[in-house]
């Protein structure tokens, strides 16, 4: 019996370690001011997924049987991740340390719509250089670099101004992970 609770927390101390927990960030470098903009996130997304795509000719002649050595390919494709976060300000949590980058959006009634605007604004065009801003979405050892191919914002809470308190953000972007 001890040999099993010993073995239990061997697997505890390997899937939930004893150091910090590491926290999930958006950053890109922004056109306007020239630097680079760390968005932390709250809360560690449950999930992501990553999925990668290519495309197959098929060569088979008529009337004979598919096989896949008949198959010639004609090329792969960006990988895509999609991942939901969460961003809460309506709540408190006493050991909650605000990061940096959520600074400036702090002392606003309105930071969550600002954050909304900053992160919409990564799906458009910049005129001066026709390119989006190249966005990098890190979480522990994953990092995943490429653009923002579609968000939903998902307005969840309001306080009493009508400003959103409470967003989830379902992102899906295009790239590769390193």
């Amino acid at each position: 019996m001890a040999e099993v609770i010993k073995q239990q927390d061997k697997r505890k101390q390997l899937i939930f370690g004893d150091g910090e927990v590491k926290k999930a960030t958006l950053s890109y470098q922004s056109t306007e001011k020239g630097s680079k903009v760390v968005i932390p996130v709250q809360f560690n997304p449950s999930e992501y997924s990553i999925s990668r795509r290519a495309e197959y000719n098929n060569t088979t002649g008529k009337l004979q049987e598919p096989h896949p050595n008949n198959l010639q390919s004609k090329g792969s494709f960006l990988a895509s991740l999609r991942v939901k976060l969460t961003l809460d300000t309506a709540t408190e949590y006493p050991d909650y340390v605000v990061k940096s980058g959520l600074k400036k959006y702090i002392d606003s009634d309105k930071e969550l719509s600002d954050i909304c605007k900053d992160l919409s604004m990564l799906t458009k065009m910049y005129p001066k250089t026709h390119a989006q801003s190249l966005v990098t979405f890190s979480w522990g050892e994953m990092e995943f670099i490429g653009f923002i191919k579609d968000l939903n914002i998902n307005y969840k809470m309001f306080n009493r101004k009508g400003y959103p308190v409470r967003v989830e953000l379902d992102i899906s972007m295009i790239g590769e992970d390193k």
